[in-house]
């Protein structure tokens, strides 16, 4: 779980160097997102499995897949 989160915490890195085309609204909300995503992931107990790390921070996850669908939308990612 551990490596996963970094992976995460890698790639949002390199998506918020490339955060400049998109409006300000658009900006918060993918950080707002990816900030509820790494809330949830640190304040889960140490002893926490990972089905149920899952199961703790999809919610999360939704959110930020749904920022990161509206977000593109303005975009040409063709």
């Amino acid at each position: 779980m551990k490596d996963a989160y970094d992976a995460v915490q890698d790639d949002w890195s390199d998506v918020a160097e490339s955060l400049g085309d998109l409006d300000a609204a658009k900006k918060d909300g993918l950080r707002s997102a990816a900030d509820g995503l790494k809330k949830a992931y640190e304040d889960l107990p140490g002893d926490t499995n990972g089905k149920d790390a899952l199961t703790a921070v999809q919610p999360q996850l939704q959110k930020l897949n749904t920022a990161i669908t509206e977000a593109s939308r303005s975009l040409d990612c063709d």
